[in-house]
């Protein structure tokens, strides 16, 4: 039967004891003889017989009014859940006395409140009337939480449902196919672990052996024969007391819930198969032991399914009625036999045993979901009939870990008779009274536990189709076809969103990856992408390809846009070659050739173009480049003229402050301005006064002297085909050479201290720059050879990459050295069939070195300032710091040396003391960061005649921009030990960005 409310059935709103709990509470009554009747006798044993009993003896507190005090009913049948309302503020957590008359007196039962969080509804569970009559009857209740209790209410139990005479067998039988079904879905033979000799068993199987000798062994204090004992009692007490939990439909709707489980298999544990025998301490502690358990062997996403869902539709006793009538604590005085808890207390124990492991061993919760492999690009001139996709979704599940300890314990407490005298003992008011009292004292009781299996981990397990996944596309450059396949419709980026459908795997969580889809345009790449002329009307070779083209990337037309003629155009390869007239008339420069885009293009129709410029070869330089100058001083310049003919060398000099002097031929003197300020002086070719060059110098009062030693690079593999072999089979190697442009100092040109560079290397008004943005497409092949020995062939990956950096160091005449690096640095790589990945090559670097030289001829306070700025750091950066360093030279030529005794170090801080010549060291840690410095210093004067010579020496700073295609932590040097050497660089598009800015201002104060 089933009652009015079974439909409560939330675990968090019931209270039912353990097996070994009832065995606890049975067993500290003492011990009795056999079956029939209440304990063996007509009476109840007296309320003092067990701590339980003797907590409740006495009123739980002082007596207080509980005016608002309501019930949701005023009877009820054992099991029907009963609202306590109205209970004072002040209450804490409170039990019931439960008061009957009896032959001989008060019969008084203790009953917990039904647990639930803080905030819920009071509830109690109806229970067994203290006289154990089945037809019920009347009783008061008195509720209290030991410091004081409302006054006793009336209340009705009803009677037990009639049941057949032998209705406790039927339940037997019912419970042992359960139990029986339960192990098959676990992957065990149930016959096979009934029969077993327990010291053989591995640790997790030897609470399934206490529960196949509890339910199906022929022992005395197994169910058989209690269930014969109760069969054979005249009151029919516990057969009624199973009609009213309704088991025996619970037990049905767990038969029918496995059904939609598949038989298990399982993979045997690293753990020896064969356990030492274990001493289990009753009060005590052992050392702790955790064993991996025999994992399930899950076969899919679908057995998954199923086993997650089954779990998350709960188990029997999951907030069933009949755990809450079965682990009545009233029961602790029927059928007490001293050794065996009894038929109730025996099947509570049996599913709770079943339960904790079959918990422990399916997978409970997801752990991880991943997507392993996703098409993350999208070219404009990609087939949509060849979509992208993704694909290799996988997840992780995992089960409980399983005290061994507490579960062995309680197993061998009610099989073994395992109950000397601590057990009972252990048991007293303190620990008993309040919802959690029962499971807190078997706790204490097992707080040694001896082993502890690992919580089992399950997978990676394929969850790529639906309806597992579920997936979308944010935006609006791309378009979703199927459920992995998509393409892109628009330039820019949308966002694959791939999202694990929980539900059908019965856990809450949200798993989700969030991937970028770009749609990219063609990448155009010329080469060369500027062409200078050596002599008008030579012929001109020009190419065009698509350097990110999913096919024929020589899908070209070309275009004259200026004068000169395109003599023939044709595709070659990945090329689309032009051999272009120039023209003979050096004022028809500069001209260009256009190549357009024949392939398709996103929006439809959309251009897609670039132009070689084409221009006469002539250049001129100015030296020197940076100058300081006092008011009225004179500068010598000079130039130098290329590309024009002998009879065609004069130049002309200009100047936007003070006024060129002694002009003859390529040379000429600046005589600097009477104000301070800059001047600019501008020379051009007379035969094209296109061909100019211009330099900045500066008019100051005090010249600090200063200089960079510059030197960067931006480079990126040369365009074409590599390849390893000779072997016809795969295309001869042939591209270009790795494009580069850099700065560089002559070694020349270094100049150690104490000696100061010429005027004509020093930084006062100055800048260099390299800026590109190169392009890169290539094949790489190699002769493939199978390991089963099959015919070689040629394995071909298609490589592409760009890097667009520019790198400036510049200086001004305020004192202000300053240094930045832009780059962006893109690329690809792929897997060959023999294992081997091959990636596009290139970079960006920049190393910062420079000096400031100060002459020192007496004490003289200065300033520092600026900042290391950084920004959009990602990919693989690496920095070395840059750090700035006082150097003294003693009259200009020793190495000042400080003084250890009195700390001198010729420097000293705001406040006078000496301080470190090491002013600051300076790098980022995060991908962005502004890191400011303003560091006030005084130089002592010079101890001998001569002047000092003091040089502020900044040094080893670099910035590199590396590909992105090995792991990296940081923005700092690379780990010596990481990656490991056989570490692969993985496939796919890679990015590093970076963005630095150094400045650095030196002035006396």
């Amino acid at each position: 039967m089933r009652f009015a409310d079974r439909n409560i059935r939330h675990p968090r709103h019931h209270h039912w004891l353990t097996g070994a709990g009832l065995a606890l509470l049975l067993t500290a009554c003492g011990g009795g003889g056999g079956g029939g009747g209440d304990g063996g006798n007509d009476s109840p044993p007296a309320a003092d017989a067990n701590p339980l009993k003797a907590a409740v003896a006495n009123p739980l507190g002082h007596r207080t009014d509980c005016p608002g005090l309501t019930l949701s009913a005023t009877h009820g049948s054992p099991g029907t859940v009963i609202t306590v309302t109205g209970l004072p503020a002040d209450f804490g957590e409170a039990s019931i006395r439960v008061i009957a008359d009896g032959d001989a007196g008060q019969i008084i039962d203790p009953l917990f409140l039904n647990a639930g969080d803080e905030g819920d509804p009071i509830r109690f569970t109806t229970p067994l009337a203290p006289t154990r009559d089945p037809e019920g009857g009347n009783v008061m209740m008195e509720l209290g939480d030991g410091d004081q209790h409302c006054p006793a209410f009336a209340f009705t139990i009803d009677a037990l449902p009639q049941a057949p005479d032998d209705y406790t067998r039927t339940v037997r039988q019912r419970l042992e196919t359960w139990v029986d079904k339960s192990l098959a879905v676990l992957g065990y033979n149930p016959q096979t672990l009934l029969d077993a000799d327990p010291d053989t068993l591995p640790q997790q199987d030897l609470s399934f052996w206490v529960v196949k000798q509890y339910v199906s062994g022929d022992r005395p204090d197994g169910l058989k024969a209690l269930a014969a004992q109760a069969s054979d009692d005249p009151d029919k007490l516990l057969e009624r007391l199973l009609m009213a939990s309704g088991l025996e439909d619970d037990l049905v709707d767990a038969l029918n819930e496995l059904d939609t489980v598949p038989v298990g298999m399982r993979q045997t544990s690293q753990a020896a198969t064969k356990r030492a025998h274990t001493r289990v301490k009753i009060n005590g502690s052992c050392d702790e032991q955790s064993v991996d358990p025999d994992k399930l062997i899950i076969s899919g996403a679908a057995e998954l399914s199923a086993r997650m869902k089954s779990a998350a539709a709960g188990y029997v006793f999951d907030g069933s009625v009949s755990g809450q009538v079965l682990g009545d604590a009233s029961l602790v005085n029927y059928k007490n036999t001293g050794q065996a808890a009894g038929y109730a207390g025996t099947t509570v124990s049996v599913i709770s045993e079943v339960k904790a492991m079959r918990r422990a061993l399916e997978p409970q919760s997801i752990t991880d979901f991943e997507v392993r492999r996703v098409d993350q690009s999208w070219i404009e001139d990609r087939d949509p009939a060849n979509p992208a996709f993704w694909d290799l979704a996988f997840v992780k599940a995992k089960g409980k870990s399983f005290n061994f300890g507490a579960t062995f314990l309680n197993g061998l407490v009610t099989l073994a008779g395992m109950v000397p005298g601590p057990v009972g003992a252990s048991i007293g008011t303190a620990s008993t009274l309040g919802s959690k009292g029962v499971s807190s004292a078997i706790n204490s009781l097992t707080e040694g536990s001896c082993v502890r299996i690992r919580a089992p981990e399950y997978g990676p397990i394929d969850v790529t189709d639906e309806p597992w996944t579920t997936s979308k596309i944010l935006g609006t450059t791309v378009t979703r076809d199927s459920h992995r396949q998509y393409h892109g419709i628009d330039i820019g980026t949308s966002q694959l969103v791939i999202k694990l459908n929980s539900g059908e795997f019965a856990d809450e969580g949200i798993f989700l990856e969030k991937f970028p889809v770009t749609v990219k345009p063609i990448r155009i790449s010329l080469l060369p992408s500027f062409y200078r002329v050596q002599q008008p009307g030579e012929v001109a070779s020009l190419s065009a390809t698509a350097a990110n083209a999913s096919k024929n990337a020589a899908n070209f037309a070309a275009q004259a846009t200026g004068p000169g003629q395109i003599q023939s155009a044709a595709a070659n390869g990945d090329f689309y070659d032009v051999q272009f007239k120039t023209p003979d008339d050096r004022d028809n420069y500069p001209t260009s050739v256009t190549f357009t885009w024949q392939g398709r293009t996103l929006p439809a129709g959309t251009e897609r173009s670039d132009s070689v410029t084409i221009d006469t070869e002539g250049d001129i330089s100015l030296t020197p480049q940076s100058a300081c100058l006092l008011p009225g001083n004179r500068l010598s310049l000079s130039a130098q003229l290329n590309g024009f003919a002998e009879d065609n060398q004069d130049v002309t000099f200009s100047t936007s402050g003070g006024q060129i002097i002694d002009a003859s031929g390529l040379t000429a003197t600046l005589v600097a301005p009477g104000q301070t300020g800059t001047v600019q002086v501008t020379v051009k070719a007379d035969a094209d006064p296109s061909v100019k060059d211009t330099a900045e110098y500066t008019v100051s009062d005090s010249c600090i002297k200063k200089l960079w030693y510059p030197g960067a690079t931006i480079s990126l593999d040369g365009n074409g085909t590599y390849s390893n072999t000779a072997d016809t089979r795969c295309p001869p190697d042939n591209h270009n050479d790795t494009q580069s442009e850099e700065i560089t100092t002559p070694s020349e040109n270094v100049i150690e201290p104490p000696q100061i560079p010429p005027e004509n290397l020093l930084w006062y008004t100055r800048s260099e720059r390299i800026q590109q943005n190169y392009t890169h497409t290539s094949t790489r092949s190699v002769l493939y050879t199978p390991p089963n020995g099959g015919e070689s062939s040629c394995d071909t990956v298609n490589l592409h990459g760009s890097n667009d950096s520019t790198v400036v160091y510049s200086s001004t005449g305020d004192g202000t050295l300053s240094a930045s690096l832009d780059a962006q640095l893109n690329t690809s790589c792929e897997e060959h069939q023999d294992g081997d990945v091959a990636c596009a090559g290139g970079g960006t670097a920049a190393g910062l070195g420079g000096m400031y030289y100060i002459d020192l001829s007496a004490e003289t306070d200065y300033r520092v300032h600026g900042e290391l700025d950084c920004a959009g750091l990602a990919g693989r950066i690496t920095q070395i710091p840059i750090s700035a360093t006082l150097i003294r030279y003693v009259g200009g030529v020793t190495p000042f040396v400080p003084d250890q005794e009195t700390g001198n170090t010729g420097v000293r801080d705001a406040n006078g003391n000496y301080r470190s010549p090491g002013l600051f060291t300076l790098s980022c840690t995060q991908a962005n960061q502004t890191l400011p410095f303003d560091i006030s210093f005084t130089l002592d004067a010079p101890q001998g005649e001569a002047n000092d010579l003091v040089v502020l020496s900044l040094a080893g700073g670099l910035w590199q921009v590396s590909p992105a295609n090995l792991p990296k932590d940081g923005f700092g040097l690379p780990s010596p030990t990481l990656p490991d050497p056989n570490t692969k660089p993985t496939t796919g598009d890679h990015q590093s960005t970076a963005h630095f800015d150094f400045s650095i201002t030196l002035e006396s104060q």
